[in-house]
Parts: C-alpha cells; sequence; structure tokens
C-alpha cells in the first residue's frame, strides 16, 4: 500500500469519486463539507491509501489553529473499501503520527465502526482489533469544534409497496402522516439556487424560532450550491398558496440518503409539514429501489421523539476517541477555553481576517 498526504485539487476530485463509489462512503468526509470550514480560517489536508494509483482507504482532516494552539480532527473515517479493512490500523497510526509532527496538542477521531450489528454502511466491530491504537485515545471529545456523528438511525424502507410501509408504522404516526395529505400542501423538490436558499433559509428560521444553532447562508452558502450542482445535495419543500411551508435537506452518497436538517412554519391548524415531507421523501426513495434511508442520529428531545417516530434502528459507532499530545499546551487552552466558547463569533471573524492576511 502506498500513502500520500496531499491538498492537492486532482487529489480531492479523485476522494470525491472514491467516496461516491463505495457503500461506505460518508457525506462528511466529501471534499465540500470538509472545505465548507475553510471560511472559519480551518485548513484540511487529504490521506489516501493507493494501489495501482487507485484510491482504496483513506481520510480527510480539518485542521484548527488558534493562536499556538493547533486541534487535529478525523469527523467520520477513515473510509475504507471492503477489502481493505487490515490498512485501518495504519490508517489511524498516520493521524497520530500526522497530529505529533505538525506539533497538535490535541487530536479527535470518530471511527464508522459499528459498536453491534452489520450494515454495508460502516465496517462491522470485528474490523476493529481489541488491541487497536484507536483504544489509546480516551473516551469522547474534550473540544466540540466540528460536526461528527456517533451513528445511523435507519429507516427501513424494504417493503412491497408504500402501503405496507404506511401500516407498519405505529398508530400516531400513520395519522399524521394520513393528515397530512388533507392539509393541501404540494411537495416541490428544488431545482433552482433560488429554490436551495428559500428552503435553506425555511430550516434556518425554524432553527432560530426554536433556539437550535445552524450555520447562517452566507456561511454554508458555497457549500450547499456546490453540493446542489454535484447531486449529493436535495431539497424538499412543503408548498401551499405558493408558500415554502417546510423544508427537508437530504444528502446522497453512493446510494446512501441522509437526512440532515428540516425546518417547518408551525401554524395553526397544525399543517404537519415535517410529516408530510418524510412521508414523501419515503415514497421518492421507494420509487427509486431504495431500501431504507439514515434519518441520522442527534437533535433535542422532540427532534429525537419525531425522528423515532418512523420506527428507525438505532446503529451506533464505538465511542470517540481523543488524545492530548501536549499536556502543557492543553492546561493553558482549557483555562481559556470559557472565555473562547463565549466569544466565538468575534474569535471566528479574527481567525477569518487573519487567513485572508497570510495567504499569497
Amino acid at each position: 500500500m502506498e500513502w500520500l498526504w496531499t491538498k492537492e485539487k486532482e487529489w480531492w476530485d479523485k476522494w470525491d469519486l472514491f467516496n461516491n463509489s463505495t457503500a461506505r462512503g460518508h457525506y462528511l468526509q466529501l471534499s465540500d463539507w470538509l472545505f465548507s470550514y475553510h471560511i472559519f480560517g480551518f485548513e484540511t489536508e487529504l490521506l489516501v491509501g493507493l494501489e495501482n494509483n487507485e484510491i482504496c482507504l483513506g481520510y480527510g482532516i480539518i485542521k484548527v489553529k488558534y493562536l499556538l494552539f493547533k486541534f487535529y480532527i478525523i469527523n467520520n473515517g477513515p473510509i475504507i473499501r471492503e477489502g481493505y479493512e487490515s490498512y485501518l490500523e495504519e490508517a489511524i497510526q498516520f493521524f497520530l503520527d500526522k497530529s505529533k509532527k505538525d506539533k497538535a496538542f490535541y487530536c479527535h477521531m470518530c471511527l464508522p465502526v459499528l459498536e453491534e450489528g452489520t450494515l454495508p454502511f460502516a465496517l462491522s466491530r470485528s474490523s476493529l482489533p481489541n488491541n487497536s491504537l484507536y483504544f489509546t485515545g480516551k473516551m469522547g471529545m474534550l473540544y466540540k469544534i466540528v460536526f461528527s456523528l456517533g451513528g445511523l438511525l435507519w429507516v427501513n424502507l424494504d417493503y412491497v409497496n408504500e402501503e405496507e410501509r404506511l401500516a407498519d408504522f405505529n398508530i400516531k404516526t400513520r395519522r399524521d402522516i394520513r393528515a397530512s395529505q388533507r392539509k393541501g400542501l404540494v411537495m416541490i423538490e428544488a431545482q433552482t439556487n433560488d429554490q436551495v436558499e428559500e428552503a435553506y433559509h425555511c430550516i434556518a428560521l425554524n432553527a432560530k424560532a426554536k433556539g437550535f444553532s445552524v450555520r447562517p447562508w452566507k456561511e454554508f452558502k458555497q457549500y450547499l450550491l456546490d453540493s446542489y450542482k454535484k447531486g449529493f445535495i436535495i431539497f424538499l419543500m412543503a408548498y401551499k398558496d405558493n408558500e415554502c411551508k417546510g423544508a427537508m435537506m437530504l444528502l446522497k452518497v453512493n446510494e446512501k440518503y441522509t437526512y440532515v436538517m428540516g425546518g417547518y412554519k408551525r401554524e395553526k391548524p397544525d399543517l404537519l409539514a415535517g410529516y408530510f415531507l418524510q412521508w414523501e421523501a419515503t415514497k421518492m426513495l421507494m420509487q427509486k429501489g431504495v431500501k431504507g434511508y439514515d434519518i441520522s442520529l442527534g437533535g433535542s428531545k422532540g427532534v429525537m421523539d419525531f425522528k423515532l417516530s418512523f420506527g428507525p434502528i438505532a446503529y451506533t459507532y464505538v465511542q470517540y476517541r481523543y488524545w492530548v499530545l501536549s499536556p502543557l499546551k492543553h492546561t493553558i487552552y482549557s483555562r481559556f477555553y470559557p472565555f473562547l466558547v463565549k466569544n466565538r463569533k468575534i474569535i471566528v471573524r479574527l481567525m477569518k481576517s487573519a487567513s485572508k492576511i497570510v495567504k499569497p
């Protein structure tokens, strides 16, 4: 196996093709998602394992720097083609060596290995030896700087037809879906950049009303439009009276679809736009022959209650692991951490300005 660290666009393009060619590919490792952190002054770098100049495994890392403090993060990786699981330990070693060599004081990774069960979209627990380097790290993560996932929340769509799928939901979910069909809503899939923006604004307004945090359009715009253009993002919108009443965002990598976020206008009487769109998405995916989708782990109690109403099965990854590589820097940084969190927006603006100054 030949290993290569690179920042070259040619290899990032090849990485996206690889990521989209394997069932284990994940949207968190697509270049556009990783590059979306550049707006904060973060950097990215790619490690690939090559056989006959073809990518067999790898990961993109996010490199965060606040003054003298460097963090290295793998948000979901490595991505490994079936048959190359034996190189997992080497890939972990490369990450730890890279972090140490570049004088990062802290690093963490989210390894897509299932605690129990098997799915074609992640490594099984048998892929990870009990004496793995992964377990030399401490459980959890000290600093939640970038978004990671702890597993999948899988909604089964392997049914003979839509009615059979509907009948297998619980009574309340069936009732809400059927009621939403009588509200005069129409599902529209975003076809233009303006519609993508409209859908995201609907989601963002809902998040603001509920006290959730999503990235502002101006920060996320490039990622959303680039990924939409490449076919990785699908926005579905619920319209009534020529107004968007709700929207949801699906991400597609290979043949795996993931529900990432949604937002719905609260009206009286309730239009039940959330149930409407999830059901419309279900019908759309079943028509494509898709056997299931990831409704995604995480969210507030209300969000999780909504997701769980569709009867998903939870598949969790082995816990995140982190390494403190410089105890002295960690001690210093941890004392300033509450201040940095409180003043995050100011610091991000300063980092953006600094990154523009140092660029040639």
